[in-house]
This record gives structure tokens, C-alpha cells and sequence, in this order.
């Protein structure tokens, strides 16, 4: 009985290891003359599904708001995968506040490059916020985005731009926003952590629970001592 309860706990953990894991980065970086604030300023949440299958979800903190830029200086949202080399990739799923697919208001935009100053020039990808203003306006900009991309591995190039408020950085991603006060300008990612799913933590946990119990179960040896 004692084998098959290890057998079974040491399953359920390589599982768990096995379970996608959503990798989390922080939008707290900003260039220093957007008065913009300290932030942070949101998140970016990318989960691997597997089979090259990238699920995203930007997040933006209460109080910003993506905008489209009329400048040309400044994209929605860039980022920059391995091993695309800048290829157009599937984008599909696309979500935000506004509403889904076409109503979400963001478009992929091409071709490349893209840029997010002072967070680098030469992005591979943007979605851009067509339905957005420049300015603060709650009635039509998003306040997060979410969407799947297909054939690609999470593998995330950065840049290392060298900007106002020092510098350089490892920026991941890059957004375009707009604060409650009207000021603009861009934001970048950093690296945050690696969070499990529930999935994986019910997995961990039960694998747990298993080895404990078959643990408990181990029966008295002549080595063992007996305390009354």
C-alpha cells in the first residue's frame, strides 16, 4: 500500500511541475519628464499554454489609461519574442475593457519596427488602440488588454534603453498611456516573478498530502524507539 501512496504523490508533484505557470511582469518603469507619477503602473501576465501558445493580459493600474498617440513616437503595446526575428505572428483572442475582437478597439500593426520611447525603437510587435484618443477619456480608452499569440516560445528579447530616469534597463514590454491628469507617455516592463496556477497548487498540495500519509503509515522497526 506504501508504494503505491509514494507512486501516486510523486506523480501528482511532477504534474505540478509540469502545470503552466504564469509568468508576471511589472510596468514600473517611466521616463521621468511624462509626469506620469511613480507608479507602478500595471502588470503584464503571460501564460504558456503549451505548444507555443502565449496567452496575455496587460493590466493597467487604476488611474491610466492606453491612449493612441498622434505623435508617431509612441505604439500601444510592443514586445519582442525569440525566435520570430520580427515575422507578422497570429494574433487572435483579442480582448480589452472596450469589448472583444474588433470591438476591443486594438489592431496588430506592421511592419515593424515599433517603438516606445525612451524604451527603445526597434520593437518587433504592436497592438495598437485605434479606438483610443490621445488624451484621458474613460467613455473609449482601455483599461486592459488581453490576447493569444501561436507559434512561439516564452523567450522575450529586451532592450536596454538608457532614459531620463537612468538607466539602462531590461524592458520586455513597453505601453503607451495616458493618466487621470492628461499627461502621456510611455511605461516599460520589468521582470516580476513566476506565480503557479490553482491548478498547480491543488497538484503540489495533493502530492503532499499523499507522501504524508504514506509516510505516517511506515510501519515500527527494531530500530525505532518507542517513548510512552
Amino acid at each position: 500500500m506504501k508504494k503505491y501512496l509514494v507512486g501516486a504523490a510523486t506523480a501528482a508533484m511532477m504534474m505540478a511541475g509540469s502545470a503552466n505557470a504564469a509568468t508576471i511582469y511589472d510596468l514600473n518603469l517611466v521616463d521621468s519628464g511624462a509626469n506620469l507619477g511613480t507608479g507602478p503602473f500595471g502588470t503584464v501576465t503571460v501564460t504558456d499554454q503549451g505548444g507555443g501558445v502565449l496567452d496575455f493580459l496587460v493590466q493597467l493600474a487604476a488611474g491610466y489609461e492606453f491612449r493612441d498617440a498622434a505623435d508617431g513616437n509612441h505604439d500601444g503595446f510592443v514586445f519582442e519574442t525569440t525566435p520570430d526575428g520580427g515575422v507578422p505572428i497570429p494574433v487572435t483572442n483579442l480582448a480589452s475593457s472596450l469589448g472583444t475582437g474588433a470591438a476591443s478597439g486594438f489592431v496588430e500593426i506592421a511592419p515593424p519596427p515599433f517603438q516606445d520611447n525612451p524604451f527603445g525603437v526597434s520593437w518587433d510587435h504592436a497592438l495598437e488602440c485605434q479606438a483610443c484618443v490621445p488624451g484621458w477619456n474613460p467613455a473609449v480608452n482601455a483599461t486592459w488588454l488581453s490576447f493569444t499569440t501561436s507559434g512561439l516560445a516564452v523567450a522575450f528579447n529586451t532592450v536596454n534603453p538608457s532614459n531620463p530616469s537612468g538607466g539602462p534597463y531590461n524592458v520586455y514590454f513597453a505601453a503607451d498611456v495616458v493618466n487621470s491628469g492628461g499627461f502621456t507617455g510611455a511605461v516599460g516592463a520589468q521582470l516580476a516573478s513566476a506565480v503557479p496556477e490553482s491548478s498547480t497548487w491543488t497538484l503540489l498540495i495533493a502530492g503532499f498530502g499523499l507522501l504524508g500519509f504514506a509516510l505516517r503509515r511506515r510501519p515500527a522497526t527494531q530500530g525505532d524507539v518507542a517513548f510512552a
